[in-house]
């Protein structure tokens, strides 16, 4: 049930009942209620940010689970390892801090989609500059004002010199998806 029509069935209830909302849980729990009005909660609505125009550098806000987060895109790259030269990896370095107040796990999906709609998902680079030895730890748990930066390998095809980079997270309460898209090109 969406936030509206839960303040619609509220309004519209004949008993006196509140709805109580967990943000934790995403659960509302009806509770008879003794008072002559019935109560309308204060209820978060909470918005996933669609971005379609990420800029390299620039730090968005996102909504992850029940906290708050800061994303920024520090730098891009391409790199080859130096022992397989036929792979070639685009290399993102992102930062994320919890900007809330409370414990929370992330665990954001990062790809690639080419030109040509093919995806290219994260994987692990080997042989590449010492540069890039520092990656983003995937299902981290990060406390209030803390941050974590590290470098996502994508390993692409040789010719591959643009696309679109996904920072994609889910609220897993319900199937909504947010996502910060950044233009590639080399």
């Amino acid at each position: 049930m969406d936030v509206q029509a839960l303040k619609k069935s509220v309004n519209s209830k004949e008993d006196q009942t509140t709805i109580k909302y967990h943000p934790e849980t995403e659960a509302v729990n009806n509770e008879k209620e003794q008072s002559a009005t019935n109560v309308i909660p204060d209820i978060k609505e909470k918005s996933l940010l669609v971005e379609e125009n990420g800029i390299v550098g620039k730090t968005y806000t996102v909504n992850y689970v029940s906290a708050e987060y800061e994303i920024t895109l520090k730098e891009l790259a391409f790199a080859q390892s130096e022992y397989y030269t036929d792979e070639k990896f685009l290399m993102a370095n992102f930062e994320i801090k919890n900007i809330g107040d409370k414990n929370e796990y992330i665990s954001p999906n990062i790809y690639l989609v080419s030109q040509d709609s093919e995806r290219y998902d994260d994987t692990i680079a080997i042989g590449l500059d010492d540069k890039y030895s520092k990656t983003l730890d995937w299902f981290k748990q990060l406390s209030p004002n803390t941050k974590m930066s590290g470098w996502v390998p994508i390993k692409v095809p040789l010719e591959l010199d643009s696309g679109d980079l996904y920072f994609e997270y889910t609220n897993y309460y319900d199937s909504d998806r947010g996502y910060i898209k950044y233009s590639i090109t080399n």
